[in-house]
């Protein structure tokens, strides 16, 4: 997940969960940057092993995949139950179902459930793969949202945060960031009174409590579909378009890099801003798609045309108060009807699949007490260690950020 105090919130929900629901297990979240013990790495030590999406997500780097294979080979042989939480699938699919098989996952929980023959040819034939999110929702968000920030004490109108994707997520991708700059456009050539909040730079990106913050901060959000609709199997489109210069369109990099590849695939799901902005109690006015069959045009959202042609009819709606109340309202008990949004359900899902050894009624051994009480000291080691790696690391960038500042 990177350095702890840029945690994304609902990304270290899901990667932390099993400590959330514990049912007392033994468990240690780890992070694959720092050396496991010997005796953590027997493959008799664990009863179950949980990859989360931040470890798969470095596939798209071979020499980090290397390492990993180096690091954590002995996952392959475990005797574990294997469970993996990938996401955005259809980046470097080919490396990532052939990851699985070798070594030898037992479930795959993942957003994509579209398109799994063209995803995972080989996996699909080994494993059982199971639909999910990109995020769930915690006990700690009902609690934040239970009771929601008043419409009249928020201070912005409009708002949105996003990243400019590269171009091989194709044109959906590129929606992500293009409704930011075609939103503003349309609404810089009306003369409305509203606090408008759009920005898709970099140094704007909220984490943890601050993105919150400024979601629950904000009447309305725009918003599109997350996802794909370009599958890139081994990577070799992503290396053609970080190849190509800064200057070319999208359709110049699409013709060069996936000619006619754009849209054959559409990987549309929900995300956690969407899931987020409906517990917040913040309007969404978004783009139109399947958002993983959770989310409906005009009754959980304000519908957005891709070109923004609609604005003048959005700018009737958001003062429409009854209706936007009515959305938002909607929008709320949408996503809390359902169970598998929950992270209680995929912490269950897990836990349900990895053998119950009742380790509490085997503490009455000695051995077994031995080997529970050196886990736990083992935990806690590497815990701090965890700890001073990153604040060395730290250290390190501050370092370079000023020496770069001389060069």
């Amino acid at each position: 997940m990177g350095d702890p105090e840029q945690y994304i919130a609902s990304v270290k929900d899901l990667e932390c969960m099993l400590e959330l629901f514990e049912r007392q297990a033994n468990i240690h979240i780890h992070d694959a940057r720092i050396k496991l013990p010997k005796v953590f790495r027997n493959i008799s030590f664990w009863d179950g092993i949980v990859l989360g999406p931040t470890f798969f997500s470095q596939r798209t780097r071979k020499k980090y995949v290397r390492q990993m294979e180096k690091k954590y080979s002995w996952i392959k042989d475990s005797k574990a139950i294997k469970i993996a939480l990938p996401q955005d699938d259809y980046d470097c699919s080919k490396i990532l179902d052939e990851w699985l098989v070798r070594w030898k996952f037992d479930y795959c929980i993942t957003p994509v459930t579209k398109h799994l023959d063209a995803l995972y040819p080989k996996f699909s034939k080994q494993g059982i793969i199971e639909k999910g999110f990109t995020a769930y929702i915690s006990d700690k968000w009902i609690q934040k949202w239970v009771d929601i920030k008043p419409t009249n004490l928020r201070k912005t109108d409009i708002s949105y945060r996003a990243t400019h994707l590269p171009a091989n997520f194709g044109s959906l991708g590129q929606l992500k960031s293009q409704i930011a700059k075609t939103f503003t456009e349309s609404f810089n050539s009306r003369i409305l009174n509203l606090e408008i909040d759009i920005s898709c730079r970099p140094e704007d990106k909220l984490y943890g409590d601050l993105w919150h913050d400024f979601l629950e901060n904000s009447k309305f959000t725009l918003a599109t579909p997350s996802g794909s609709s370009l599958i890139d199997t081994t990577g070799k489109i992503r290396e053609c378009v970080s190849s190509q210069t800064a200057e070319k369109s999208f359709a110049q990099i699409a013709n060069i890099c996936f000619p006619e590849l754009d849209n054959k695939y559409i990987f549309d799901c929900i995300g956690p801003r969407h899931i987020e902005a409906a517990l917040a109690g913040t309007v969404m006015i978004a783009t139109e798609g399947e958002y993983s069959n959770v989310l409906v045009a005009d009754e959980h959202y304000i519908k957005l045309e891709k070109d923004c042609s609609n604005i003048d009819e959005i700018l009737e709606k958001i003062n429409d108060h009854s209706l936007v109340n009515q959305i938002m309202l909607k929008a709320k008990e949408k996503v809390l009807s359902i169970p598998e949004l929950r992270l209680s359900w995929i912490a269950n899902r897990c836990f349900n699949w990895i053998p119950d050894k009742k380790e509490l009624e085997s503490l009455k051994t000695y051995t077994q007490m031995f080997k529970i009480m050196h886990f736990r000291v083992l935990r806690f080691y590497i815990k701090i260690k965890t700890f001073i790696f990153w604040i060395f690391y730290r250290r390190i960038i501050l370092l370079y950020r000023m020496i770069s500042k001389f060069i």
